[in-house]
């Protein structure tokens, strides 16, 4: 469930258009990349990243939580909060410890949040993908090193 002061739309994967070129090849690449922890898609402004995610996602078997970044989402508190709110479109429960010492103090100790997430979603047994869209946004040392 969204909190009511975070907009919808962050969280929710693009429509997509009716006339789009298959792209069958970058697809099949991506679906490769799910058997990594990891993957990074670069490229250049308005060469269709979000939309071939969102053709993917389409696709996926899996769950897939989506998040749009802006510049806002620059504070550490925010960033996470964003993610945890992302994940928390498939899976209610997990995280609710995290959630908490996240917003514990005004400084959280992302260290220690961090742990207790990732504890917590080893535990779920369901695999999820988490797209983060425009993550050139972000800036803040704290959030890249997190």
């Amino acid at each position: 469930m969204v909190e009511p002061h975070v907009v919808v739309t962050k969280f929710t994967i693009p429509p997509l258009r009716t006339h789009l070129l298959p792209r069958s090849p970058l697809i099949e690449r991506l679906n490769q990349g799910c058997k990594l922890p990891f993957v990074l898609l670069s490229a250049s402004a308005g060469s269709g990243k979000t939309t071939l995610l969102a053709a993917w996602a389409s696709l996926y078997s899996h769950p897939v939580a989506w998040l749009s970044l802006d510049s806002l989402d620059n504070d550490p508190l925010r960033f996470w909060s964003a993610i945890m709110v992302a994940l928390r479109m498939y899976f209610p429960s997990p995280g609710e410890e995290a959630f908490t010492s996240l917003h514990s103090s005004a400084s959280p100790n992302l260290i220690a949040f961090l742990a207790l997430l990732i504890n917590d979603l080893s535990t779920v047994g369901e695999e999820i993908t988490l797209i983060i869209d425009d993550y050139h946004m972000i800036e803040e040392p704290a959030i890249h090193s997190s």
